[in-house]
C-alpha cells in the first residue's frame, strides 16, 4: 500500500475507541506505519482514520491538521457501525470536521483497502498539483521581466515585483486595479498610470491568439517614462475558452536609446566619410569576397558595379608601394596584425593620389581571423601642404639665426618648435627645449627690467625687440638680440608667437668696451685735470675740444697770442718754439711750462702732433695736463733723497747705540742739523707714573714753558697721537698751552709716535718751512729709533729669559726628583706589611730630595690624646726628643694640624720664635721651614706627617703637593693594612656612656611611655633611614608602639615577632646613633633606655683614636658620663669574615630572624611575619635565610678545618 508517486510509505493516523477496529486496521496496513494519535495530529500523517466517539470527543485537532496541510488534500475516514449514507448525512449537518469517506464496518478487507488506497492516491495527486502551483508562482514572482495577469474585464488579478517597479508602486497595489480601455490604470486613490499605445489584451480575448513585441510607454508622474515591449498570451479554461491574459512587459528604454545612439553614430560616420572622403572596405577570408564603399570606387576611378578582388586593390597602388601594401595585407590575413600606411595610388585615369590606408583583422570565437576591414582616405592635399611646409621648415631649420615658435594657448606659453640655429646658439637639444618657456635661458645676471618688457609685450599681444643676457646649456652667458611677434589666425586671435634671436655678444662687448673706454678717458681727463685742444695754423687760432677750467684756455676759440699771455713770461718762447717745430718737422712735441699765476706756482705739460684732415688741411692736436703736483713731488723726492743720504751717513757714524738715551741724543741732533729745527723733544712712556717723560730735548726747549715738558694722559694732542699711534700736525690754536705758544712764537706742533715706546715732538715757529718731505724724514727717523729701542729691549728680554730658563731647569730637576720620590714611595708602601714598615718607608723616601732634611710620623693612641712617634728619618730625632720633653708639645706643628685637622705650614720658622718654644729648637737644628699634613678619613685622625727643611719657604706648591700626595698614600695604605689585619685577634676597648637627654629618640620613647627599652640590633639601613629591633624589657609593647607611631623623630613602628614577644621594628631617620658611631670608628654594642637615663656600650678597636668618638658623644648628647673603659679582645677573624661574606640584605634578614626568635623552639616569629616586616614575599625571605645560613656554615667549617690542619701540623 506504498505511495508509488512519492516513493515513501504513507503514514496512517488511527484514533478509534473499539479494539476490533484497531486490530482490523493493523492487519490491513501491515505494510505501512500505523500510528495511534492521541493528541495533536502530527504534520507527517497522510490519512486519519477515526470513529464516531473520537471524532465527537475532540474534532478541532483534525480541523487544525487539515488546515496545516492545505492546499494538499488531507483525507479523514470515519468508520461507522450502520448505514454509511445515514452516518454521512448526520455528520454533514452536525460534525465540525468534514469526513472525506464514511465506511460501514465491518467491511471486507479488500474493499476497505481499495477505498483507503484511492484516498491516498488522491492525496498524492493533490501534493503534486500544489508543488506545481508553488513552482509556477515562484517563477512568476521572481521573473526579471514584469508580468501581469488580467481578467476579461481588465482587472489585474496578479502582478510580480518587477511589474511594481515599472509602475513605480508596490506590486500589491496593482492587484485588483482595473485597466481602462482608454489606456490608464488607477493607482492608489487619485493617481493614474497612463499607458501610451495601450495594452493589447482586448485583441487577445477577441482573437484568442498571442500578440508579440507590442510597444507602449508608461507615463510615471514621479519618475522617468518607461518604454515597454509587451507580449500577450491567452490563458484558457478546460473548455478551451480564454479565461485570462498573461502580459509580459520588458523595459526596452535603454536598449532603444542605445539603438538610436548607434543609428546616429552610423549616420554620423557616413556623413564623416563623405566629408573626409574616407572609404571603407572589407575582405571575407571564408568567401574571398571583397566589399568596397562608393568612396573607395571613386578613389580608384571605377564604377560601383565592377567586381573587385584583393589583387585588383593592390595593383592600384604605385609600383614602388605595392610591395609594402601587399606585405601589410598578408600580415593582417596571416598573422592578424593591423596596419596604417600612407601610400601613392594611381586611379583608372592614370592620376596619382596620396592615400592613407588602414587594415584591422576581425576574429571569430575561436580566435581565428575571418575577415579584414579597413579604410582608405584621400590625403593628397595634406601631403602637398606637408611637402611645402617641410621645404619651409628646412629653410627655417637651416636659417643662420635662432628661430622659436611658442604656443600661448598652452599653459606657460611653451616653445613648440626650435630650429637648428637655436640649438647651435644655446647648446640645448630640441628635446630639452621644446615644452619649456623661453625664460629658462635667463640667469642671475639677466636684467629683470628687460625680461619685464618681454612679458608686457606678450601680455599685450604686441611685438617686442630687446637685447637680453641669456645662458647656454653649459652655463656660459651670451647677449641675445631677441625679436618676437604674435601670429594670429583668421579670427584675429593669437595662436603662436614667433621669435628671432641672434648672438650679439661680440657686438655688445665691443659697444661696452667702447663705452668703457670713453668713460675711462673722461675719468682720466677729469682726474688728471687734462684738456684736449686743436691749433689751426692757417687762422692762428687754438680751439678747446675738452678743457677744464683754470688751464689757461677759455671755452671758445682764441688766438695764440691771447693764450700765450696766460703762460709765465719765462716759458712763453719755449712753448711757441715747440709748436712751430712740430709744424715744420711734422713730429710730436712735448713741453712743460708754468702759468702766469702769482698766488701759486702751477706747472702744465703740453704734448701733441700734426694731423692732416681729409680735406688736406693741417692742424696740431694736443693735450694739456697739469703736472704741478708731480713737479713739486719731484723736488721733494730730491730733497728726501738728499736727507736720507745724510741720515745714512750719520747712522753709520753713530750706530750701534747702547742705550735709549744715546738713541734720543742721536735723533735730536740729526733733526737739528738736517732739517734746521730749533725745538725737538723725544719723550718715552714712564710705566711707573703713566706719563710721557722727555728723554732728550733740543737745548732751545729749555726756554719753553712747563706744558711742553711732560705729557699726561688726557685731551692733550700729543697724548692723542701716542694713544692712536698716528702722526699728527697740530696748530697752536688747538694746543692747551696757546699762551705759551704765543710767547715762544710757535705756529705748529708735530707729534710722531715711536711705536708704544713714546713720541717724537717737533715744535715749529712761524719762520720754519716744514714740507711733506720733512714729515717723511721725521717718520723715517722715528721708525729707526723704534727699531733700535725694540732691539735694546729685546736684548734685555733675552737676558731675562735666559735667567727664567735657568730657573725652569732647576724647577724641572726638582720636579724630576719629586716624581722619582713619588714612584719610589709607591713601590715601598705597596710592599709594606705593617704600619711600622709603612711609616718608615714614607719618612725615608721623603728625605731623599735635598729640600727635605727631616720627616717624622706621629699617630694617636687609644688611651691618650697626644701623638706617638712611629717613624722618622733625616737625623732630627734629637730635635723631637727635646721639644717633646718640654711643656709645649701641644703647640708643635704636628699637634696643631692634628687638632685642627688642616695642614700647618710655616715658611719662616723665625717668625714663630716668640710664640712657640719648638721654633727656637728648630732654628737651633738648622730648620727654617716646616709643613704638617694630617691623615684624616671620615673625621677620624689616623696620624700626622711632618717635614722640616733648612731652606726658607722650602715648601712651595711642588713640595706641598709632594707631602699631600705622600699623606694620601700613607692614609690609603694604612686603611688597607687595617682591613688586612681584621682577621687577627686584635684588642679593643669597650666604653660605656650614660646620659639623660630628651633629644635621644629611645629615651624620649621610654620617658613618654614609662617603659624600659633595649636596642638589640640594626635590622636594615638605607641612605636616609635606619630600622632597629627594639625590645621592651619593662612596659607595654602596645603602648610603646602606639606612641612611637605618632612621635616626631620616628618614621614608623611595627610589632615584631609573636604576640608574646616584646619587640618592635622602629624606623629612625639618619643620622642615627648606631650609624654615627660606626662613622667615627666604633661599633654600638647595646643601648638601654629608661625614663631617667640612657646607657650605651661602644666597642673601639685599638688602632682607632677614641678622641673623635668621645667628641661626637659630647657634642651629640647633653652631659654624657663615661662610666667604664674595658680592654678586651676584638671580634674573631672568623666571625667578622663570615658576616662580611653576606650581602647587606642577607645580613639584615638573618639579624632580624635571630633577634626576633625565628630560631627558638617554638618560633617567636614566622617567615610570613619576617616577610611582612621587610615588605617582601615569604619565598624571598626563605631564600635569603637559606643563602645566609649556607655561607655561615661554609665559612665556619672551612675555618674549623684550617684550624685542625694547623694543630695537626704543629
Amino acid at each position: 500500500m506504498g505511495d508509488c508517486e512519492t516513493g515513501h510509505a504513507p503514514q496512517i493516523g488511527v484514533t478509534v475507541s473499539r479494539d476490533r477496529e484497531r486490530e482490523l486496521l493493523g492487519d490491513l496496513f501491515d505494510d505501512a506505519p500505523v500510528r495511534e494519535v492521541t493528541g495533536t495530529v502530527p504534520a507527517d500523517i497522510d490519512l486519519c482514520v477515526v470513529d464516531e466517539t473520537t471524532l465527537q470527543t475532540n474534532p478541532e485537532r483534525f480541523a487544525t491538521w487539515r488546515q496545516q496541510q492545505s492546499p494538499v488534500f488531507a483525507p479523514v475516514v470515519l468508520l461507522a457501525e450502520g448505514s454509511p449514507a445515514t452516518t454521512r448525512a448526520e455528520y454533514a449537518e452536525q460534525a465540525p470536521v468534514r469526513c472525506d469517506s464514511v465506511i460501514e464496518v465491518p467491511l471486507p478487507e479488500a474493499e476497505l483497502r481499495v477505498r483507503l488506497t484511492n484516498l491516498l492516491e488522491r492525496r498524492a495527486l493533490s501534493r503534486e498539483l500544489a508543488d506545481e502551483k508553488q513552482l509556477t508562482a515562484s517563477i512568476f514572482d521572481s521573473s526579471p521581466l514584469a508580468k501581469l495577469v488580467l481578467g476579461p474585464d481588465g482587472t489585474i488579478e496578479r502582478a510580480n515585483t518587477r511589474a511594481g517597479e515599472l509602475f513605480d508602486v508596490p506590486e500589491a497595489e496593482l492587484v485588483g486595479r482595473l485597466y481602462n480601455t482608454d489606456g490608464w490604470i488607477m493607482v492608489g486613490d487619485d493617481e493614474k498610470r497612463f499607458i501610451e499605445d495601450g495594452f493589447p489584451f482586448t485583441e487577445v480575448f477577441e482573437a484568442e491568439t498571442p500578440i508579440s513585441d507590442h510597444e507602449c510607454t508608461i507615463k510615471r508622474p514621479h519618475a522617468d517614462d518607461v518604454l515597454l515591449s509587451v507580449n500577450a498570451v491567452p490563458i484558457r479554461r478546460e473548455s478551451d475558452a480564454v479565461e485570462h491574459v498573461l502580459l509580459t512587459l520588458e523595459d526596452i528604454t535603454a536598449r532603444r536609446a542605445h539603438a538610436e545612439a548607434r543609428e546616429r553614430q552610423v549616420d554620423l560616420f557616413r556623413k564623416a566619410q563623405d566629408i573626409a572622403n574616407v572609404g571603407a572596405w572589407e575582405y571575407d577570408l571564408r568567401t574571398e569576397e571583397f566589399y568596397w564603399t562608393d568612396q573607395v570606387y571613386e578613389l580608384y576611378g571605377l564604377p560601383t558595379d565592377v567586381a573587385v578582388t584583393s589583387e585588383m586593390g593592390i595593383e592600384g597602388y604605385h609600383p614602388a608601394d605595392r610591395a609594402d601594401i601587399r606585405a601589410a595585407f598578408e600580415q593582417a590575413v596571416d598573422a592578424g596584425e593591423s596596419y596604417d600606411l600612407e601610400l601613392r595610388l594611381i586611379d583608372d585615369t592614370g592620376d596619382r593620389h596620396w592615400v592613407r590606408t588602414r587594415g584591422e583583422p576581425q576574429y571569430n570565437d575561436d580566435g581565428e581571423v575571418v575577415r579584414v576591414r579597413g579604410t582608405i582616405q584621400e590625403i593628397t592635399e595634406r601631403k602637398t601642404r606637408e611637402d611645402e611646409l617641410q621645404q619651409m621648415r628646412n629653410a627655417v631649420d637651416k636659417a643662420p639665426i635662432g628661430i622659436v615658435v611658442t604656443d600661448p594657448t598652452q599653459e606657460d606659453n611653451p616653445m613648440v618648435y626650435v630650429n637648428d640655429g637655436f640649438v647651435a646658439e644655446t647648446g640645448y637639444t630640441r628635446e630639452e627645449a621644446v615644452g619649456r618657456n623661453c625664460r629658462f635661458l635667463q640667469g642671475e645676471d639677466t636684467d629683470e627690467t628687460t625680461a619685464g618688457e618681454l612679458r608686457q609685450a606678450i601680455d599685450a599681444e604686441e611685438p617686442a625687440s630687446v637685447t637680453i643676457r641669456n645662458y647656454r646649456a653649459d652655463g656660459s652667458a651670451f647677449w641675445n638680440h631677441l625679436e618676437i611677434a604674435p601670429v594670429r589666425d583668421e579670427s584675429g586671435s593669437v595662436v603662436n608667437y614667433i621669435g628671432f634671436q641672434q648672438d650679439v655678444t661680440e657686438r655688445k662687448e665691443r659697444e661696452e668696451a667702447l663705452q668703457e673706454t670713453r668713460q675711462r678717458l673722461a675719468l682720466v681727463l677729469a682726474e688728471t685735470n687734462t684738456g684736449v685742444w686743436a691749433f689751426q695754423p692757417e687762422s692762428d687760432t687754438i680751439t678747446p675740444i675738452t678743457f677744464p677750467d683754470g688751464l689757461g684756455l677759455a671755452g671758445e676759440a682764441a688766438d695764440v697770442d691771447a693764450y700765450l699771455e696766460q703762460i709765465h713770461p719765462t716759458d712763453r718762447e719755449a712753448v711757441k718754439q715747440s709748436i712751430s717745430t712740430a709744424i715744420e718737422s711734422q713730429e710730436p712735441f712735448d713741453v712743460e711750462f708754468r702759468l702766469n699765476d702769482d698766488s701759486y706756482e702751477r706747472w702744465l705739460r703740453s704734448h701733441g702732433t700734426l694731423v692732416t684732415d681729409d680735406d688736406g688741411g693741417d692742424r696740431v692736436v694736443g693735450i694739456t695736463t697739469e703736472v704741478t703736483e708731480r713737479v713739486h713731488r719731484k723736488r721733494a723726492l730730491e730733497k728726501r733723497e738728499r736727507l736720507l743720504r745724510e741720515l745714512h751717513t750719520a747712522t753709520r757714524e753713530y750706530y750701534p747705540l747702547e742705550s735709549k738715551h744715546a738713541v734720543a741724543s742721536f735723533v735730536i741732533e740729526f733733526l737739528e742739523s738736517a732739517l734746521n729745527l730749533t725745538y725737538a723733544s723725544m719723550k718715552l712712556f714712564d710705566e711707573d707714573e703713566g706719563i710721557l717723560r722727555p728723554l732728550r730735548n733740543s737745548p732751545a726747549c729749555e726756554e719753553l714753558p712747563e706744558p711742553f715738558d711732560t705729557v699726561a694722559p688726557g685731551s692733550n694732542p700729543v697724548w692723542e697721537a701716542y694713544r692712536n699711534a698716528e702722526s699728527a700736525v697740530i696748530d697752536a690754536a688747538e694746543f692747551d698751552a696757546t699762551e705759551a705758544c704765543q710767547t715762544a712764537a710757535l705756529s705748529q706742533l708735530v707729534a710722531v709716535p715711536i711705536g708704544d715706546f713714546g713720541v717724537l715732538v717737533v715744535y715749529l715757529t712761524d719762520e720754519t718751512a716744514f714740507s711733506d718731505v720733512d714729515m717723511d724724514i721725521v717718520e723715517v727717523v722715528t721708525t729707526n729709533a723704534e727699531a733700535v729701542i725694540r732691539g735694546l729691549e729685546s736684548a734685555e728680554a733675552q737676558t731675562e729669559l735666559a735667567a727664567q730658563l735657568s730657573t725652569q731647569r732647576t724647577q724641572i730637576d726638582t720636579l724630576r726628583d719629586v716624581v722619582d720620590t713619588i714612584q719610589e714611595l709607591q713601590n715601598r708602601v705597596s710592599q709594606a706589611e705593617t704600619r711600622s714598615q709603612l711609616d718608615t718607608a714614607v719618612c725615608e723616601e721623603l728625605t731623599v730630595p735635598e729640600t727635605i732634611d727631616f720627616a717624622w710620623i706621629g699617630r694617636p693612641q687609644a688611651t691618650e690624646t697626644t701623638l706617638t712617634v712611629t717613624a722618622s728619618a733625616g737625623g732630627g730625632e734629637q730635635y723631637l726628643d727635646t721639644v717633646r720633653s718640654g711643656d709645649g708639645t701641644a703647640s708643635l706643628p704636628a699637634h696643631i694640624a692634628a687638632t685642627e685637622q688642616e695642614q700647618y705650614a710655616n715658611g719662616s720658622i723665625s717668625t714663630a720664635v716668640r710664640e712657640a718654644d719648638w721654633a727656637k729648637e728648630a732654628l737651633s737644628c738648622g730648620y727654617n721651614s716646616v709643613l704638617s699634613v694630617p691623615l684624616v678619613h671620615d673625621d677620624v685622625l689616623y696620624g700626622v706627617l711632618t717635614a722640616y727643611s733648612a731652606q726658607k719657604n722650602a715648601f712651595d706648591e711642588v713640595y706641598t703637593n709632594l707631602l699631600t700626595d705622600a699623606g694620601s698614600l700613607l692614609l690609603n695604605y694604612t686603611r688597607i693594612l687595617d682591613r688586612r689585619s681584621l682577621g687577627s685577634n686584635q684588642s679593643s676597648t669597650t666604653v660605656t656612656f650614660e646620659f639623660n637627654d630628651g633629644s635621644c629618640p629611645l629615651q624620649q620613647l621610654a620617658a613618654e611611655t614609662g617603659s624600659e627599652l633595649r636596642l638589640n640590633t640594626v635590622a636594615r639601613a638605607t641612605e636616609d633611614a635606619v630600622t632597629v629591633i627594639t625590645e621592651i624589657t619593662d612596659g607595654s609593647r602596645a603602648a610603646v608602639c602606639e606612641y612611637a607611631s605618632t612621635a616626631t623623630g620616628i618614621r614608623s613602628a611595627k610589632r615584631f615577632g609573636s604576640d608574646d614577644a616584646q619587640q618592635l621594628l622602629l624606623e629612625f631617620p639618619r643620622p642615627f646613633l648606631a650609624t654615627a658611631v660606626e662613622k667615627h670608628g666604633g661599633r654600638l654594642l647595646t643601648a638601654h633606655a629608661t625614663p631617667e637615663a640612657t646607657r650605651v656600650q661602644i666597642q673601639i678597636k685599638s688602632e682607632v683614636s677614641r678622641q673623635p668618638l668621645f667628641e661626637f658623644v659630647s657634642d651629640q648628647f647633653e652631659d654624657p658620663e663615661l662610666l667604664a673603659q674595658e680592654a678586651g679582645a676584638g671580634p674573631a677573624a672568623a666571625e667578622e669574615g663570615a658576616m662580611a661574606a653576606l650581602t647587606e640584605r642577607q645580613r639584615e634578614i638573618l639579624t632580624a630572624a635571630y633577634y626576633g626568635g625565628y630560631y627558638e623552639t617554638p618560633r617567636d616569629i614566622s617567615g610570613e611575619e619576617l616577610a611582612a616586616s621587610f615588605d617582601i614575599s615569604s619565598p624571598a625571605v626563605y631564600n635569603h635565610l637559606q643563602a645566609a645560613q649556607k655561607k655561615l656554615l661554609q665559612h665556619t667549617l672551612e675555618h674549623e678545618g684550617a684550624t685542625q690542619s694547623a694543630r695537626l701540623d704543629s
